[in-house]
């Protein structure tokens, strides 16, 4: 399953004193308002292996929370993929296993017919023996070592292909588990890219969401009166004249380096429907009544 953060974009403000509003709202007293577009951070999620599209469980503007399932896919490649990746495991751990019996066994071999050479070369020179029965022993011992590294490469080549052989079995039954597309994070789906019945190939974007307090109305602000953080901003859609959001100013760092003073405010905003969340990435207004 992959993740990627997308970028925050900034907007451009005005600032008034009183008056009216350019998004028909009345104001009273000394006001800020911010014109933009609501923004959000995004989660997106896409396809861990290829599949149909079974079951869709949320659609955009749907309030989500960690670990509920968003998008089913059909199991039918995946489950091929991890048969063979299972078979190829018992294979790879039945080979290690005829290597490590040969390896043992060889190894045996070479510490026996060392233990025989060395005791007729003992006995060579007390004469109890004779020199050819001493050679042969010899050649034994040396063609024993022999097989015994040959052993020894053969288990090495075995233990890597058992180890290869385990890491794609976990792979697999990583994209085996990725047909439910899981939420990663409470929040809100905010794009769906599929549909039922639909294919999607293996890391394909499948969906986005917004995490909860990772929607943002982020403004400039050039000279007007102090805005301080934690002050209580009312933003007014524009598509959705009747509807508001609430928030309150997050961040406040500072603009450009040209002569008119500047500051770049960040309002965090918490979105309760469909319908705010369908006004992510559409024009607003911003509004901070006064200061704390």
């Amino acid at each position: 399953m992959n993740i990627r953060i997308a970028p925050l974009s900034a907007i451009i403000i005005v600032t008034l004193f009183a008056g009216v509003s350019s998004c028909g709202v009345p104001l009273s007293g000394p006001v800020v308002l911010m014109s933009g577009t609501i923004h959000a951070e995004t989660i997106t999620l896409s396809a861990g292996t290829s599949g149909e599209v079974r079951r869709i469980a949320k659609v955009p503007g749907d309030r989500i929370k960690r670990g509920e399932l968003l998008v089913r896919l059909d199991a039918a490649d995946s489950a091929g993929e991890l048969t063979r990746a299972r078979k190829h495991l018992a294979d790879a751990a039945e080979q290690e296993r005829n290597a490590r019996e040969e390896l043992d066994r060889t190894t045996g071999e070479v510490s026996y017919s060392r233990g025989r050479y060395l005791t007729f070369s003992y006995l060579l020179t007390k004469g109890a023996v004779a020199p050819k029965e001493v050679e042969r022993l010899k050649d034994e011992w040396e063609f024993a070592e022999e097989q015994n590294r040959k052993a020894l490469v053969y288990f090495e080549r075995a233990e890597m292909e058992l180890t290869k052989a385990r890491d794609d079995l976990t792979r697999t039954e990583a994209e085996y588990g990725s047909v439910f597309l899981l939420a990663p994070a409470d929040g809100f789906l905010t794009r769906l890219m599929t549909w039922d019945g639909g294919y999607i190939l293996k890391g394909e974007e499948v969906l986005t969401i917004a995490r909860d307090g990772d929607v943002y109305f982020t403004a400039v602000v050039k000279g007007g009166r102090p805005v301080t953080l934690g002050e209580d901003v009312t933003i007014l859609p524009l598509a959705v004249p009747t509807g508001t959001m609430n928030g309150y100013v997050a961040a406040i760092t500072n603009g450009d380096e040209s002569q008119t003073p500047s500051r770049i405010v960040t309002v965090r905003l918490f979105p309760k429907s469909k319908r705010d969340v369908a006004n992510i990435g559409k024009s607003a207004c911003g509004i901070i009544h006064h200061a704390r």
